[in-house]
């Protein structure tokens, strides 16, 4: 099965920054991709933008194969769940 869900892990904007980006050689991904791995412009898309959906937030993951940013992002999300579901 495959699953090419968007996890937020930020590998996109480590291949190439949108319309909105700007690439930073120095760390090799967005200028402004923040170390939450959100985008630090997601207000003002959305603000202008407001008339069409933007395609890059939560679209959908293009490189779900051999990608560790999007692997680790959903094994926390699972070691949450699991923890979460033992409290209950």
């Amino acid at each position: 099965m495959r699953n090419n869900a968007c996890y937020s892990c930020g590998f996109c904007c480590t291949v190439r920054p949108c319309g909105w980006g700007k690439w930073d050689p120095v760390n090799k991904q967005c200028l402004f991709l923040t170390s939450s791995s959100k985008c630090s412009k997601y207000e003002e898309i959305v603000r202008e933008d407001s008339d069409t959906q933007y395609p890059m937030f939560g679209s959908g993951c293009s490189s779900s194969l051999f990608n560790e940013r999007r692997e680790k992002k959903i094994k926390e999300l699972y070691e949450k769940t699991k923890t979460a579901s033992k409290d209950s």
